[in-house]
């Protein structure tokens, strides 16, 4: 018996997916959502002192291991000396989530009290056994201080520092430490902190998956 290693690239037009298949979610009513626009193969998202997230479910879990990525950017984060991710200038251009599968399910009184961001992520993961947390990789103007880190606000994210934008323009592949199997996609971009205003426009977004064959 021999074992073949293969990849898969899933892309997002990949069985179907498309940017109209993404669900938007709010964080809280306090805080302006995006207004998002989708234009034939790409996606832009107009942030004015605002933040929302996009997520996407998978019909199944998908190990995941890379993501390749090619947007522009119009405008920029003004963090007015703040440290980018600190308190109170915790805005980023682009965060691409891998929902990780878990076994977290949230019970009728925890979902009373949660964010409604909160009860949408279970409500995703829930049909595929719970979730674990999301794996946010940032996509920066400029870079936090920090490689990874722990969210201050939510136990539900964890973030890696991906790659930069360089002239209003990324194009490029970020490989994971370790594979994620995945139930979803979480795609989000903040200005609401700094009250910034900007546009970015997603032109590729793929996802790279090790599978095995025998």
């Amino acid at each position: 018996m021999f074992k073949l290693i293969i990849t898969l690239i899933i892309s997002l037009f990949f069985c179907g997916m498309n940017w109209n298949s993404f669900k938007e979610v709010h964080y809280s009513k306090k805080i302006k959502p995006n207004d998002v626009e989708v234009n034939s193969n790409s996606l832009m998202i107009s942030v004015n002192g605002s933040s929302s997230a996009l997520v996407y479910k998978f019909e199944k879990p998908i190990i995941i291991d890379k993501i390749k990525i090619q947007a522009t950017l119009e405008g920029t984060i003004d963090y007015k000396g703040r440290k980018p991710g600190e308190k109170g200038a915790d805005d980023f251009p682009l965060r691409i989530g891998i929902i990780e599968k878990g076994k977290t399910k949230l019970n009728f009184f925890q979902k009373a009290i949660a964010a409604d961001w909160v009860v949408k992520l279970n409500n995703l993961g829930r049909s595929h056994g719970g979730f674990n947390k999301i794996h946010s990789f940032v996509y920066y103007t400029e870079r936090p201080t920090y490689n990874e880190r722990n969210h201050p606000l939510s136990d539900y994210f964890y973030e890696t520092v991906a790659l930069g934008f360089t002239d209003g323009n990324i194009n490029g592949e970020y490989s994971f430490k370790k594979e994620i199997e995945s139930v979803g996609i979480w795609i989000s971009a903040d200005g609401d902190d700094t009250q910034s205003k900007f546009k970015v426009i997603i032109k590729e977004l793929k996802f790279t998956s090790p599978d095995t064959s025998f």
